[in-house]
């Protein structure tokens, strides 16, 4: 537990600068590097407090480091770094996919609208793209009322759900990769059809040499938050175990 809660940098120190050093710094880069330190502190604020109102997850806050349980022995660690004014690009720790993809959804959910203002509509007709929405108070049943005014989830579980597809994506490609090199007749060759945050999907095709279409399968391995999933071409869905 130590090696979790080590505290690497103290929080003044991102406080202390050389005066001499700070002169020959240019401008963009001391807007850089202000930027990013408000940017984490408000995200690892809003962090703590969604850890806090979480129920359905184990988490521990120590030191500027909150760790969060993902699934089977997993642990998602995100420390709050302070990094002295110098001179050059900020470093990065960490999975830094992960960093930016906090990043995004936090600076997204800061730039959206999520209350739609007023706007003046021609009637009886409307040419506004979502017009279903414009149509009066009683034209949506009250079901869908309340399923549109939810919002996006926590900015805490979207990141362990990223975090979980993250690992998983990378079980599924060391696998293929190693079957993959290990097979040689028949070949097996997979590439991506689709990736995103959340859910990715890979086609796989094992072929035999020397033949066209006879010795010619294929699948594919979807990838979700939760689950490995193989869907074949007979429409039979294997899912396979996450935590083994």
């Amino acid at each position: 537990m130590g090696a979790l809660f080590d505290e690497e940098v103290s929080s003044r120190a991102f406080r202390t600068a050389d005066e001499e050093i700070m002169k020959t710094i240019h401008w963009s880069l001391a807007l850089q590097w202000a930027q990013e330190t408000l940017l984490c502190r408000d995200i690892f604020s809003l962090l703590t407090k969604q850890a806090v109102e979480m129920e359905d997850r184990f988490a521990v806050l120590k030191n500027g480091v909150l760790v969060v349980a993902l699934h089977g022995e997993y642990l998602l660690k995100i420390r709050l770094t302070y990094h002295p004014f110098t001179d050059g690009e900020i470093p990065q720790k960490g999975v830094v996919y992960l960093g930016r993809c906090l990043r995004q959804m936090f600076v997204s959910d800061q730039s959206t609208r999520w209350i739609k203002h007023r706007v003046f509509t021609t009637m009886p007709l409307t040419d506004a793209p979502k017009s279903l929405h414009m149509s009066g108070l009683k034209a949506i049943p009250a079901e869908q009322v309340e399923q549109l005014s939810k919002g996006e989830k926590p900015l805490l579980t979207r990141t362990i759900q990223v975090a979980s597809h993250f690992i998983l994506v990378k079980k599924a490609t060391a696998i293929l990769d190693q079957i993959a090199a290990r097979c040689e007749d028949p070949q097996i060759v997979w590439r991506w059809v689709r990736s995103s945050r959340m859910q990715s999907c890979a086609a796989v095709v094992i072929s035999t040499r020397n033949y066209d279409n006879i010795g010619r399968l294929s699948f594919h391995v979807r990838i979700t938050t939760e689950r490995i999933s193989i869907f074949t071409r007979e429409a039979q869905i294997i899912d396979c175990a996450r935590d083994e």
